[in-house]
């Protein structure tokens, strides 16, 4: 479920719905039809969708994460690395041809801050800990620099969806 979640909150979704359903200002209307024919693609990778999930709610919590950086933007950041990793789930091979694919690089990053399936069951303080440590080590390594690549290496293909 958090999966799925994690599709239907992207960019590329929420543009694919606005071309399907019917928009509301910046916000969608959505009927049976659209949702009915949404290309959900079932991966491997949702196991590291949902930790990614997990670890972004977390973000939302009222306790602040770390004191130098607001949650806002570490929750808007991790939102925008699960966008990179649904554009390269529906856009594989073109991101790989241009050296931005992320998937890889995002479990890699899971592992080494230790996010895996007991993150929910976590004390408060330790999930702090291992959000700050993912944040640090996606923000600041090869995800932040794939990312910023985005819209220079693939201008017919992401540079619309990240930009509308």
């Amino acid at each position: 479920m958090k999966y799925i979640l994690a599709l239907l909150n992207s960019k590329l979704f929420f543009l694919w719905l606005s071309y399907k359903g019917k928009r509301k200002g910046d916000m969608l209307e959505l009927y049976q039809k659209p949702l009915s024919e949404i290309p959900i693609i079932f991966s491997s990778e949702m196991i590291s969708f949902e930790r990614l999930i997990v670890t972004v709610l977390f973000t939302k919590s009222k306790s602040q994460i770390n004191d130098k950086v607001k949650n806002e933007h570490i929750y808007n950041f991790l939102q925008e690395v699960i966008d990179g990793c649904v554009f390269e789930l529906y856009f594989e091979q073109h991101m790989k041809e241009k050296e931005i694919n992320i998937i890889d690089d995002v479990k890699n990053c899971l592992k080494k801050s230790g996010i895996n399936e007991d993150f929910e069951s976590l004390s408060e303080e330790t999930k702090k800990q291992k959000t700050w440590e993912l944040y640090k080590e996606m923000s600041t390594g090869i995800i932040q620099i794939k990312m910023t690549d985005f819209i220079t290496k693939s201008p017919d293909i992401l540079k619309p969806i990240l930009q509308s």
